[in-house]
């Protein structure tokens, strides 16, 4: 979505940027960062990976440089470095490129929070403004970002700085901003339905235990970084480790503030406060997404957790009895963590290893069935989307998209009527479904009920009334029906969404020939043409229009085009044969009726009696 499918890939519009929602999320500056690749790079994948290596490592750097600049310890900010850096758990959004706004956000954060630990030190409003200015970019790469205030204040309380009113009032700013664009992404994922009503019947106790078992879940993950997935989804019945996790949540805290006064006790609990207030925004307390974890969501988290294990091992090294169980511990992890974030990032290879991964981790979700069938699908291998799509509903049988797609899978194979049974059924689970309404439409016009199509289309846009597809389906349900004004209204109107797109052009240019406005219709067939040179149904289109012209020699050269490109199109045959007839030249006209009538053409052997010999 972000790359393939994302609009402003190729744009270096600012005021689009910086205006839009991508898939549901406002990243401004994350979009702009792919837009600079393209530009130089093109789709070259291996750029865009090495673009996120680059800037992991350099966020590596700056985990570096931020431990030591908290704790005044390099030792331990190596150690804490080497466990972001190499920490099986990060390598979904190393690998992943769509994952760009966790190293684009960690990258500004990380600088902030390094400027105000600057600014603490030598009291500069310089200090405090780049801390302002890289919380801003952080924000910009990612909403997550807006966590920072509340990290200054656990930045402050390890410091035991004086909490009062200057303390406060400098961090002010900071909290609006967090206001300000903790506002703009939940407005943005509700226009991507990003939001997902769980389908489960939890209570208010079971949702506080989820919530707590995702820390406790994070936490273990982080010692024991098994058996990752691409998501980790809801029980559909909460058992007794997640009820119980409140308790364990409960007596760690109390630990941690019981031991607080010693030097691991305040690192300890500074790092369990980091850990939870990066996850803030991702522990569901407002349910967004299937899953109630998702390795991602580490990525700045587990700097905390590092943090006591670093210290730990570094005085463990400061004492003979116990350096060299520290050295063999930092060696075996490092080997360890390296195998398994290698192994690991073979998963992400394709999305095809990626959803099998999934499947193979939660066989009877659906999801990943869903998602697996999503890529056969878009390469084309129909029959194994079928089958996924099949298997997902089956697990899922209340899931709207599986039906919705399945019914894209069966249109494609010919199944019409098998396609308008699933746009029904996924219609039926969720009424404001725009997708559905659409391939709806495409289904009936399949069947030749183009009014059906021209209605389900118009309640498509009703929903969403910048649906791409559903102006496009309908303009062309109006062009098959002559309605070429309505037609030309939907062409226009899916340009302003796609600009020059070269079938929407065309689109456009046949309803002003069906208006019989032939010189805007060649005008726009020249468009088409010019950003798809091979497409010869633009050229058989423009020599239409040159004909109804009388531009004679002008609709012979289209035509001519048409042939070079399919050398089969039959029409083209008579209607240039039509040409030459216009302007007298018998024999032309007779020869490419002629060639016609070998590759089928019908209707021409009439002209052929009448006036070849």
């Amino acid at each position: 979505m972000y790359i393939l499918d994302n609009s402003l890939l190729k744009s270096f519009d600012l005021r689009a940027h910086f205006s839009e929602y991508i898939a549901g999320n406002y990243h401004p500056l994350t979009t702009l960062s792919y837009s600079v690749e393209y530009f130089f790079f093109g789709m070259n994948k291996t750029a865009f990976h090495a673009t996120n290596l680059l800037l992991h490592l350099l966020n590596t750097f700056l985990v570096f440089l931020f431990v030591s600049a908290l704790l005044k310890n390099e030792m331990v900010a190596v150690i804490s470095a080497g466990i972001f850096a190499l920490h099986p758990m990060h390598v979904e959004s190393v690998s992943w490129i769509s994952e760009r706004k966790d190293q684009l956000y960690t990258l500004f954060y990380l600088t902030s929070l390094i400027q105000y630990l600057k600014y603490k030190s030598l009291s500069k409003m310089k200090n405090l403004l780049l801390c302002g200015g890289s919380f801003i970019l952080s924000l910009l790469s990612k909403s997550m970002a807006v966590t920072l205030p509340l990290m200054l204040f656990a930045i402050d309380f390890y410091q035991k700085s004086h909490l009062n009113s200057r303390n406060f009032l400098s961090k002010i700013p900071f909290f609006a901003l967090s206001v300000l664009f903790g506002i703009i992404a939940l407005k943005s994922q509700s226009t991507g339905n990003t939001f997902y009503e769980l389908d489960l019947n939890y209570s208010i106790f079971e949702r506080a235990s989820m919530l707590c078992y995702s820390i406790v879940f994070y936490m273990f993950k982080f010692l024991s970084p098994v058996n990752l997935s691409v998501y980790h989804f809801y029980p559909h019945e909460v058992g007794l480790l997640p009820k119980i996790c409140p308790l364990i949540i409960t007596i760690v805290s109390w630990q941690l503030w019981k031991i607080r006064k010693s030097e691991l006790g305040k690192i300890t609990l500074l790092g369990f406060t980091i850990f939870v207030i990066s996850l803030l925004p991702v522990l569901q307390l407002i349910p967004v997404g299937r899953a109630f974890a998702s390795d991602r969501y580490t990525y700045v988290a587990y700097i905390g957790l590092a943090l006591p294990v670093a210290f730990l091992l570094n005085t463990w090294l400061s004492q003979p009895k116990f350096k060299l169980m520290s050295l063999s511990i930092i060696i075996i992890v490092t080997i360890v963590f390296s195998y398994l974030s290698f192994e690991r990032n073979k998963v992400w290879k394709s999305s095809e290893t990626l959803f099998t991964d999934l499947i193979s981790k939660y066989p009877e979700n659906g999801f990943g069935y869903y998602s697996r069938g999503v890529v056969y699908d878009h390469t084309n291998r129909l029959d194994l989307a079928l089958k996924d799509y099949d298997r997902s509903i089956l697990y899922n049988p209340n899931f709207h998209k599986s039906f919705n797609n399945r019914a894209v899978v069966r249109g494609k194979k010919g199944n019409l009527k098998g396609a308008l049974h699933d746009c029904n059924k996924s219609i039926m689970i969720k009424p404001g479904f725009a997708s559905a309404y659409n391939n709806r439409g495409n289904a009936k016009s399949g069947l030749g009920d183009l009014e059906g199509a021209i209605k389900d289309c118009g309640t498509a846009i009703k929903i969403d009334p910048k649906f791409s597809g559903a102006y496009n389906n309908r303009g062309s349900a109006y062009l098959s029906l002559s309605k070429f004004d309505k037609s030309l209204s939907d062409f226009q109107m899916l340009n302003k969404l796609t600009p020059n797109a070269p079938e929407v052009l065309q689109g456009i240019a046949a309803s002003y020939q069906g208006l019989k406005t032939y010189e805007k219709s060649i005008e726009y067939f020249t468009k088409s043409l010019l950003a798809q040179p091979n497409n010869y149904i633009a050229f058989f289109g423009r020599a239409a229009s040159n004909f109804y012209l009388e531009n004679y020699e002008n609709a012979i050269k289209d035509y001519d085009s048409a042939l070079a490109l399919n050398p089969n199109y039959t029409d083209a045959y008579v209607n240039r044969g039509m040409s030459y007839f216009k302007l007298n030249k018998m024999n032309e006209a007779c020869e490419s009726w002629i060639m016609g009538e070998k590759r089928g053409a019908e209707n021409v052997d009439s002209f052929i009696k009448s006036y070849c010999k």
